[in-house]
């Protein structure tokens, strides 16, 4: 057999070659490095707090290390546009609460558009004492073991938009 000597046919060759390594990467299921949980507050508030233990029962179930990185600034903007930013993939994860809805009406001069640069992936929990009609499948912070927790508000898992629906999934499972 002859090498090829044309670029345009040593460059196909290389793509062939290539191939089964592409398809192998993107077979890959999610997670398969580590999550950044992006909590856009200081370190040690009740945020902070939930990020870390669901990020340890994550870890436990998946594998890949669920990394709590505090971001904090600008009323949680600074932490909010990391997320809103990057790659729609998974790896970038915002733990969010009720300001994120709340800043749009007290700053219009955002970064990014909460509704359209961010997928909610689940609602973690409702504070009080029961369960929001609106959210009937919420569990309360209570029903999930955290007892005398009652903030006003609520606590939330967003990822940038225009995830792979199967990311979305595993994430809000």
């Amino acid at each position: 057999m002859h090498a090829p000597t044309s670029f345009a046919a040593r460059l196909l060759l290389a793509l062939v070659l290539l191939l089964p390594v592409a398809v192998g990467a993107q077979a890959q299921t999610y997670p398969n490095k580590a999550i950044r949980f992006i909590v856009p507050y200081p370190a040690g508030g009740g945020t902070d707090i939930i990020a870390r233990m669901i990020g340890a029962k994550l870890t436990e179930a998946w594998g890949p290390h669920v990394v709590v990185e505090n971001r904090a600034g600008a009323s949680g903007i600074l932490g909010n546009d990391l997320v809103a930013k990057p790659a729609p993939d998974g790896y970038a994860v915002l733990i969010g609460i009720i300001t994120l809805v709340q800043m749009p009406h007290l700053n219009p001069k955002l970064p990014y558009d909460v509704f359209r640069d961010f997928t909610p992936v689940a609602q973690l929990a409702i504070s009080g004492s029961r369960r929001y009609a609106a959210l009937p499948d919420v569990p309360t912070f209570a029903e999930q073991g955290i007892k005398d927790f009652e903030p006003a508000g609520w606590f939330g898992m967003l990822l940038p938009a225009n995830l792979p629906r199967e990311v979305t999934a595993k994430l809000g499972a």
